[in-house]
Order: C-alpha cells, then structure tokens, then sequence
C-alpha cells in the first residue's frame, strides 16, 4: 500500500520526496508479525497492550508498549527477515505515542530513532536516522527518510543489515517514561517467505521419546539404555530422514530432557524433579548425536503449558521463582527459561515442534515465545499445534465419521483431521490426527479417503505468504507412546501405503512409535513397531520401489449420514460376480448376475486414493458391463461396487498400457 504523508508535512519537510510503496511490518491488531522481536535494551517491551488512545490517530484497540528505564540509550530490536542491502529511495514510517505531556516534552526526552545495524558488526556501522515528538499523550506519526544513505562496504559483505532498533530518547536523560509504537512500513516486504522445512518436504520420520527430568533418572537407574535405542534406529531404518525427540516430556511441560542452563540453574532456583541429574544430564545430548552423525534431521518436541502439569511442591516453587524474579510476570520467567534451553541445543535441532500452545494464546504471547526461538535459532523449522481445521460437507457442516467397519463397537462419532495451519506462524502442520480420546483411530479409513488425498492436492500450502509442508503425525498404538496399549498399524500395508502416498507428494509424515519398557530392550522402539517400520525402510531402499495395494473402504466403515445397508454380503453370493482379464488393458470386462439389486455404482481408485472413473449403472438380473480402461497408466488400481453408499464387492485390478 501506499503511505499517505499529511500535505501540510510533505510541504514542510519531505517537499522534493516522492512517495514510496510501504510495506506493512509490524501491527498487533492485524496480527502482521513480520519482524521478530530479538531483545530490549534499557527498556521492557511488551507487545498486545491496550492502546491508551483509541481516538486519535491510531483506532487500533492493542499496541506495543515500551517502558523506558534508567538513564543508558533504550531500544527495541527487531530482527529483519530479509536484510536491507539498498537504502535509496528507502524510508520508514510509524505511529507512537509517548507518555509525557505536551507542556513536558524538552530536548533530553523528545526523541524517537530508527536504526539499521548488522548484527555481527559493531554500532559504528549502523545507520539512522531521528526524529522528535511534537506532542504528548497522543499518537503521531513519523517518516525516517533513508534516502541515499550509503551502507558501508564491510556491512554488504557481511549480509546488509539485519537488524532494526527503534530507540527511545537515544542520547537524551529523560525520567523513566512509556512509549507505544504500531503500523510499522518498510519500503521493502519484510515477509518472510524461506522455505525453512524444506527437508520435511517427501520425508518420512519416526519418534524417539526421550522422556525427562525425575522420569528419565528412573528409566536409566531401571536399565533403559537410550542412545543404544537411538543406533538401532540408525542402523535398522537408514531411509528414515528425521526423528522427533524430546526438550520437554510430551504433554508434560515441567519435565525437561536436560538441566544445563545458561540462564538458570533449575534444579537449585526451581525443583530437583524438573531436570535429570548430573549424572544423566548428557543422554539426550549422546542420543542426538547418534541421529546427527547419521544424517538424520532432528525435531525436538516442546510443550509450553508452563508447569501446569506439575504436582504442587513443583508449582509453588515455581511461582515463587518468577514473583522474586519477575515480578510475577510467569511468561517472561518462562521464556527466559526457555531460551536459555534452546541456547544449549540449538546446534542439534532442525526444528521445534511446539505443543500446548494455548497457555501462550491465552496470554497474546504465542507470537513472542516464536520470536524467540526464531532470534535464538534463525534457521530452524517450527511447528506449532494450534486450532485445528476438520472436513466439511459442501454446507459447511462437518463430515463425522460414524463407523469404523462392522466390528466397530464404539459409539462416539468423529471428526476427520485436516492438515491445514490455523495462524501465521510455523513451518510445517503439527499433523495431529483427530484425537484418540474421541474415538478415532490413527489408521483411521478417512484419514485414507479425506486426509491423505488433501496432503497429495496441495503438500505444499501458501498461508498469508508463508510456505508452510503439510506433516502428519500417526501413532502406532492406540494411545500416543503407551506401550501397554494395542498396536493400530498391523496391517505393514496400510502404513507402508500411507509412508507412500505422502512422501511421494512430497509432503511428510513421522510415525509416533514407541519405546519399550520390558526385557533387555528397554530404550529401544518396541519389536512389533520396528517390524513395520523395517519392512516400510527396506522396500523403500530397494531400486524399482514396489506398488503398495490400493486403499478399499473397509467393510461397513461410513459417514454419518451415508445410511449403509447391513448384512449385503449375505444377501449377495459374491460368486455371482467375475472380472476379466486381469491384468487388463483396453478394457475391463465384468459380470454380474445378481437377482435383488437394481443399482449399483462402480468406482475404480488409483494407487493415490484418487478416484479415476465412477459409474452409476441399472442392472438387470444378468449383466456384463464393458469398462473402457485405455485411458488409464500402467499400475495397480482398486476396482469397488456399490449400492446405497455400501461397498459389497473389491478387487485388486493391474492395467497393462503402453
């Protein structure tokens, strides 16, 4: 958009300047994030405050807010997302306020900066440009004219400037005072469109849990021996391109995988319980090493509820800490917790996949917490497990799946999960399937039918300009990593089919397998799953890749609404029924002689899941339907027969064209 500049100012200072496409970089309200806060300086900044002028310049109801303390030069600092290499014809403009009053303002308080600056190069090397408040207690609005600005030789080698700081009465001693900023524009997008999980693109992975704090000292004292766990994977699944593994116990928030810390000893400031002791503070490190050295991408699970999970000695020391710290702000305590965790293992991770994200979406802080691992770890790829997006029907009412199969005994109704990011921030979807405790199995018939065919459509999703990979993350057990529970996947089939259709989209999915607590293979995947993993890595190494058997509805698994007939199998003799030639090419002949059903529908499926012809025929008692088939490629295609919804008859069907 384009900045409009009051005529009466571009008379008085800007007369010769013309103006220049703006691009929006930073407003609360908009929820437009484009520039990753990086650190205060002499000052407290706190974004999504209330505005304290809502009838002025700035209607916005939430700004920044940046509380000016001592007498040092204060700034916020943002980091660029695409770095100022150029600053001809370049300005920035803003909205601020400040707290003092109008018959107040002098020239040691009066001022506002911004300032280019790389961050590997000292200040004699920035650039900026100042302007002063003309007015208290009320918003107003300021232009930084850049124009031909030279930038430094030894600033272009090192990348340009990556960093923006707005400072506060620089070079000025003013009384502790309050500012706002908002609307912030740039005269280039400072959108940050990197495709930062590139590798999750046509990746499958597994889960490695490496549980934390008090748990982990009890599984090592118990003999789990998890690094030997991590090389078995190593070594048994070399087609495996990343592992999720833990910073935090999953779901558990207060349990942490390792103690060191730059910024707080824990066990001391906090609690014992929450980190492993001494002696196994370096197993996770030892673990992730393993997976490195192999090659393996590594994603390390956070959960940020806080301590919400914690038994109460736990929560009150911890409350105790962040009142004598931070002033009982436990957010601040939190993510300075956190960020000195991820200054320890940034160098292991490719990425974060964040869970609980509600504690922070309460607070208005998710997008702070993601800034912060953003400014610690520039390059990781982050997942955030948000609001989720289920199917819906061309009314907008949601498809609820009704039955599994005609075994399935439970009554609870489901929705179907789809893989969709809710909120501009992340890498990749969180790709949690439809939760277990409503009734829906991780194999789920409709992940096959809705699911899976919407990750083959668009792998690759543009959300507000971000690219963001479509991830799917399906347990093996019917309860996420609880060895005790059933496993799901035990047709190897189905998973493998699942593994292809994904990844050969060039989206991704991670198995959440499980790690055994019996015997001598304590720390290791558990047998069952390594089985089908194996089998799905070593047909995956072989050279011609093998075709996985086409996906068929289950018998009796429907939509609420579909309205099955029961019992149709015993109604038809299935004998009654032939298919020829097979394999076929030019054409599919089949006959059918069945007495009672006047209409059926034929559909045939490719090895996607994608339906490649449907047929609605009226029968007569005896019939044989001639199916042109020389349209279609070579491969394995499911061939199904319906009336009323119901599938009563599937087939395996090769076609053979040139």
């Amino acid at each position: 958009m384009f900045r409009i500049i009051p005529i009466l100012l571009v008379i008085s200072f800007f007369q010769f300047t013309e103006l220049v496409a703006q691009n929006s970089w930073y407003e609360n309200s908009t929820d437009v994030h484009n520039l990753i806060f990086d650190e205060e300086l002499e000052g407290k900044f706190t974004p999504n405050q209330a505005n304290p002028a809502t009838d002025g310049l700035n209607g916005n109801p939430i700004a920044s807010k940046f509380e000016r303390e001592g007498q040092g030069d204060a700034f916020t600092v943002f980091r660029l997302s695409n770095a100022v290499t150029d600053l001809s014809d370049f300005s920035v403009s803003l909205k601020a306020y400040i707290s003092t009053e109008t018959a107040n303002l002098t020239n040691q308080n009066n001022k506002i900066r911004i300032e280019f600056k790389n961050s590997l190069l000292g200040s004699n090397t920035s650039a900026f440009e100042e302007n002063e408040f003309s007015e208290g207690e009320t918003w107003e609005a300021f232009t930084f004219d850049f124009d031909g600005t030279n930038i430094p030789a030894e600033v272009l080698a090192a990348g340009g400037y990556d960093l923006i700081r707005i400072g506060f009465a620089v070079g000025q001693s003013p009384e502790s005072t309050t500012y706002y900023i908002d609307g912030i524009e740039g005269s280039v997008s400072q959108l940050d469109t990197r495709l930062y999980a590139e590798f999750m693109a046509g990746s499958f992975g597994v889960t490695f849990p490496v549980f934390g704090g008090e748990r982990l000292d009890s599984e090592v004292a118990g003999g789990y021996d998890l690094v030997s766990g991590a090389q078995e994977i190593v070594d048994e699944l070399p087609e495996v391109g990343h592992i999720i593994t833990n910073l935090s116990y999953f779901a558990h928030s207060h349990y942490f995988t390792f103690g060191t810390n730059q910024n707080i000893d824990i066990a001391t400031e906090i609690h014992p319980s929450v980190v492993p002791t001494a002696p196994n503070d370096e197993i996770i490190f030892d673990v992730l090493d393993v997976f490195k050295n192999s090659g393996k991408k590594v994603i390390l699970y956070i959960h940020v509820g806080f301590m919400e999970r914690a038994d109460s000695v736990v929560q009150v020391a911890w409350e105790d800490y962040y009142t004598a710290n931070f002033n009982g702000d436990e957010y601040a305590a939190y993510e300075f917790m956190m960020k000195g965790f991820i200054e320890e293992i940034k160098d292991y991770a490719d990425g974060y996949w964040l869970d609980g994200g509600h504690a922070l979406t309460d607070l208005g802080r998710l997008d702070d917490f993601h800034a912060m691992i953003r400014s610690t770890d520039p390059d990781a790829s982050i997942s955030i497990q948000g609001d989720s997006e289920f199917f819906r029907d061309s009314d907008g009412n949601l498809l609820l799946v009704d039955s599994d199969g005609i075994d399935d005994l439970d009554p609870i109704d489901y929705k179907i999960m789809r893989f969709r990011p809710q909120i501009n921030l992340g890498n990749f979807t969180g790709g949690h399937v439809t939760p277990l405790g409503q009734g829906a199995p991780p194999n789920s018939w409709a992940y096959e039918e809705f699911t899976i065919p919407d990750m083959v459509e668009e792998p690759l999703i543009d959300f507000d300009g971000r690219p963001i990979v479509k991830h799917g993350w399906f347990p093996m057990r019917e309860r996420w990593h609880v060895p005790s529970r059933p496993l799901v996947f035990v047709e190897t089939e189905q998973a493998y089919r699942f593994t292809r259709r994904i990844t050969d989209a060039n989206a991704g999915l991670t198995f959440a397998s499980t790690t055994t607590d019996l015997g001598d293979r304590k720390g290791y995947m558990m047998a069952d799953e390594m089985a089908i993993l194996k089998e799905i890595n070593d047909r995956l190494a072989m050279v011609n890749v093998p075709d996985y058997e086409p996906y068929v509805r289950p018998d009796g698994a429907h939509l609420v609404g579909e309205d099955p007939i029961t019992g149709i199998e015993d109604e038809i003799d299935l004998n009654d029924i032939s298919v020829y030639p097979n394999p076929a090419n030019a054409e599919l002949f089949i006959n059918l002689n069945l007495e009672d059903v006047q209409q059926i529908e034929l559909i045939m499926t490719n090895n996607l899941g994608q339906k490649v012809k449907t047929v609605s025929i009226g029968l007569n008692a005896n019939q044989l339907i001639q199916l042109n088939t020389s349209d279609l490629l070579s491969g394995i295609y499911s061939l199904q027969l319906r009336t009323n919804g119901q599938h009563f008859f599937s087939r395996k069907i090769s076609i053979l064209n040139n």
